[in-house]
């Protein structure tokens, strides 16, 4: 064979050989790639507190009948004239449910804030806010808050307020999502314009809170409207420049009636694909269940509570509804930049919750736990700071 025609084989194998290698690495690299955003888009999963449960509080007695009490949380007492005490107002159940909920694998509470002394009892309200704050046991789930202007008190004592919310922003367990900015829902947008005024108001109202928190060397808290239409809920977000859409709590309008637990869940996810239709950012939101008769105490609010209620999830419904809206998320990583998951609820046990049960114990949280454990394909659940902690009924 001819040097020269050698000569060219030989540079036609090695090209060859370097264009297949380099075809492979390429391969590799993109499928590391995708594996790294799969492993960084894990979502967070929160879940509503609403601490109502308090000596006095005229919603314990909603669970007194006895058509109601398999939902007495474990802390429930029977008293003797035949009603119930649903008390979590002390430090103990407070350590308890933390626990509970940390070993379950919830990554942080979204509490409902209450800024007003006005009437009184809205400040019992905050009592759950206050027992988590000092618990020893706090680093084992993070928490966050829900703002309603009802709670807010006057507007004029919007200044104060802000720098209560930035002192809880800078709380170590304080939720923070895209690029450590601290979550704050907003409950019911309209509300809010009546409150300051109009919508130059709130945006301004909103800025301040902004510059507060950066000059308290945070990011600015990312704000997330929520309302029962992503139509509706995207305009207000738009309207007052908040950063994503969600909902606190998403069963079908209607009339009254029983439907099955996949109605609920179906409605969840019309919610979420709505929201993306809009090409709107989302925290998609996951009903535990929904069933508000137990407030129905009188023809008034029978007619202003009517609607659809839904049989209990079992716990397989209730993991496989929760996974769908992890897998959801994981597939929409352009409207989900928060990466996170809203339940409700963990304690609105007159319509929906999580805690424990006298009746059912820890199964709910069992099926949550399930659930979440598909996050441990790509990297850890946990939240920063949290400590294991011991799961009992």
């Amino acid at each position: 064979m001819p040097i020269i025609e050698y000569i060219h084989k030989l540079y036609a194998k090695m090209a060859l050989f370097v264009t297949v290698n380099a075809v492979a690495a390429l391969f590799l690299i993109q499928l590391a790639a995708g594996a790294a955003h799969a492993g960084q888009h894990q979502p967070i999963v929160g879940a509503i507190r609403w601490d109502a449960w308090y000596a006095g509080s005229p919603y314990e007695y909603n669970l007194s009948p006895r058509q109601w009490q398999d939902r007495l949380p474990f802390y429930a007492q029977r008293t003797r004239d035949g009603r119930v005490a649903v008390r979590d107002d002390s430090q103990e159940v407070m350590d308890r449910e933390i626990s509970l909920a940390g070993e379950a694998g919830l990554d942080y509470w979204a509490f409902c804030y209450y800024a007003t002394k006005r009437p009184p009892r809205l400040m019992q309200m905050n009592q759950g806010l206050k027992r988590y704050l000092a618990s020893r046991r706090k680093g084992e789930i993070n928490f966050c808050l829900i703002l309603e202007a009802n709670h807010l008190g006057p507007v004029e004592d919007w200044p104060k307020t802000v720098q209560r919310l930035v002192a809880l922003f800078r709380e170590p367990t304080f939720q923070t999502v895209a690029g450590n900015r601290p979550l704050v829902f907003i409950f019911d947008p309209p509300a809010l314009k009546r409150w300051a005024g109009s919508d130059g108001a709130v945006k301004s109202m909103l800025a301040q809170l902004d510059r507060a928190a950066v000059g308290a060397g945070l990011q600015e808290p990312y704000l997330v409207a929520q309302w029962g239409t992503a139509t509706a809920g995207s305009s207000w977000a738009y309207r007052f420049g908040l950063d994503a859409i969600s909902d606190y709590t998403h069963p079908e309008k209607g009339d009254d009636g029983e439907l099955p637990f996949s109605a609920l869940a179906d409605a969840n996810r019309r919610f979420w694909e709505e929201c993306k239709a809009l090409a709107q950012q989302t925290v998609p939101v996951v009903n535990v269940g929904w069933d508000n008769r137990p407030r129905r105490t009188s023809p008034e609010q029978a007619l202003k509570l009517r609607g659809p209620w839904y049989v209990p999830p079992t716990p397989d419904e209730l993991a496989s509804h929760l996974r769908m809206a992890i897998q959801w998320e994981r597939e929409n990583p352009a409207y989900t930049e928060a990466n996170a998951i809203l339940i409700y609820a963990w304690n609105e046990l007159d319509e929906g919750g999580l805690v424990p049960t006298r009746s059912e114990g820890n199964a709910r949280l069992q099926a949550v736990k399930t659930a979440l454990q598909v996050r441990q394909t790509s990297i850890s659940s946990t939240a920063p700071g949290r400590t294991p902690s011991s799961m009992a009924p």
